[in-house]
């Protein structure tokens, strides 16, 4: 069992993309307490991965599905979980009331550069400043998403913000 944040953001560094299918400041900043289980192989590598936050499983990974890692009475009760498709298996018969699918991008190298559509720039916002204007546009391209004002002001905080992206 793992007891830390800095634990469980060393592995996502380590492994990005099986670990936590969102960006690792989404998952530390729920509300309720994170535990976390991890299982390395013998050589070091991640074997499994599970991240709760009261009853629902906020990261599920596992190297093999046809290893049951969760007992059983644990699955049947989870209200919602964020699982990793290779690890679907694991769940079984259990059905979920919603099921929707993600994508996760990892960018090693220099970014690309694009040209804007005529009429339209590349700039820096200021949070601060424009957070209405932020979180609308951000509204506007994702279904189903509830970002307000308070929320995009919020993100600066994050020792991850970089004002430059």
């Amino acid at each position: 069992m793992m007891d830390s944040l800095q634990q469980l953001l060393e592995i996502y560094k380590k492994y990005p993309c099986r670990t936590l299918p969102n960006a690792f400041w989404k998952t530390a900043i729920d509300d309720g307490e994170l535990r976390t289980t991890v299982h390395m192989t013998p050589d070091g590598a991640l074997a499994f991965l599970a991240v709760w936050c009261d009853d629902r499983l906020m990261a599920f990974w596992t190297a093999s599905s046809a290893v049951q890692p969760l007992p059983p009475l644990e699955v049947d009760q989870v209200s919602f979980s964020l699982v990793y498709a290779d690890s679907l298996p694991v769940f079984g018969h259990r059905e979920f009331s919603r099921r929707e699918a993600y994508f996760h991008l990892i960018h090693k190298d220099k970014p690309p550069d694009y040209n804007c559509p005529p009429g339209y720039i590349y700039r820096n916002t200021h949070p601060q400043m424009e957070a209405g204007d932020v979180a609308g546009f951000i509204r506007s391209c994702y279904k189903n998403i509830k970002i307000d004002e308070g929320t995009v002001q919020g993100w600066v905080k994050y020792p991850v913000y970089e004002r430059n992206l």
